[in-house]
């Protein structure tokens, strides 16, 4: 079987342990990954032999997956749906999707079936749930992004028939970046110096859990998220600024920052709330300019009401 002939499709489900057939053939995929945990133990016995077992049974059953690809403006919403809770649409087209970091109550993602194969060589994962999505970002390249799920387990499936959409890609050259002061209003001051790249990641540390009386998970845990945004800087006035900040070290140094893809119509959008929890090193390079780079980690701001929010325009009302 030719690797470049594997595709990937998803289809929404509504009960975890209940797979679906798919229903959208997955886009700008680079690179998926599924994985069966199909754990056995062998019985010990002292019954006068050096077998190392005499006797087996099958012990724990899930799966994981992982994936890689370039970000569009459309099919951005299925990971974002992954990860928070499903977004209602709301405009009459194009659409607007707001999401948010889970605080009082636990999400209720997207969860899935994901299929992967060609021809006759075609597997499913059941019950697939996003616990970590990364995007990173940089000059003159695209968008990309990886994400890890965890599911109930693997089995045989087929594809459906489902057809190839035309999406818009995000590039570099789509992307803002705004900073702003806690306290102030996210997306009011833009980053005017050269910004070179970037990395957001969200763990929302969920994991299956088991019980006795069957194989297969329980259900899965909703814990505390970890969410960091990495940022490379031109030194100059304004990240200087920030840097004399942290070194000064007479307070942490907290930002509002907006990272803002804009294509047409369509529009993606980060805004993230944080503290840097180290000092950068002085002097980095980037293609012969000084540079600086930032690691801000997750934290509650009032104004803002959160600590991470994404929001997208696009011309998908619903995803199926």
């Amino acid at each position: 079987m030719n690797p470049e002939l594997i595709q990937v499709q998803a289809g929404k489900q509504t009960v975890r342990a209940t797979a679906v057939t798919p229903t959208v053939k997955r886009m700008g995929v680079t690179s998926f990954d599924l994985t069966p945990m199909v754990e056995s133990i062998g019985h010990p016995s002292q019954r006068g032999s050096l077998a190392p077992a005499y006797d087996e049974d099958l012990q724990k059953v899930e799966c994981e997956a992982n994936e890689e690809g370039e970000v569009t403006f459309e099919d951005v919403d299925y990971l974002l749906d992954s990860m928070m809770d499903i977004a209602t649409p709301s405009g009459s087209g194009p659409y607007t999707k707001a999401y948010a970091a889970p605080l009082s109550a636990d999400p209720t993602p997207r969860i899935q079936t994901l299929v992967t194969g060609h021809g006759s060589n075609v597997y499913k994962g059941t019950g697939m749930v996003m616990d970590e999505l990364t995007f990173s970002f940089a000059k003159n390249e695209p968008m990309k992004y990886s994400c890890h799920y965890f599911g109930t387990g693997i089995s045989t499936a087929t594809l459906a028939a489902l057809n190839d959409r035309t999406l818009n890609y995000v590039m570099g050259q789509h992307v803002a970046l705004y900073i702003d002061a806690f306290g102030g209003t996210i997306g009011s001051t833009a980053f005017t110096d050269a910004f070179f790249s970037g990395e957001l990641n969200l763990k929302a540390n969920r994991e299956n859990y088991f019980s006795l009386g069957q194989l297969g998970p329980k259900g899965y845990t909703n814990p505390k998220w970890e969410a960091t945004l990495k940022l490379t800087l031109e030194f100059a006035a304004a990240s200087k600024a920030y840097f004399d900040a942290i070194i000064g070290a007479s307070a942490v140094l907290k930002k509002l920052i907006r990272v803002k893809a804009t294509k047409g119509t369509n529009e993606l959008q980060f805004d993230f709330a944080g503290f840097t929890p180290s000092a950068p090193e002085a002097f980095t390079d980037e293609d012969g300019i000084v540079t600086v780079e930032l690691e801000f980690s997750g934290l509650y701001e009032s104004t803002f009401a959160n600590y991470f929010k994404a929001k997208t325009i696009n011309g998908v009302e619903t995803l199926v």
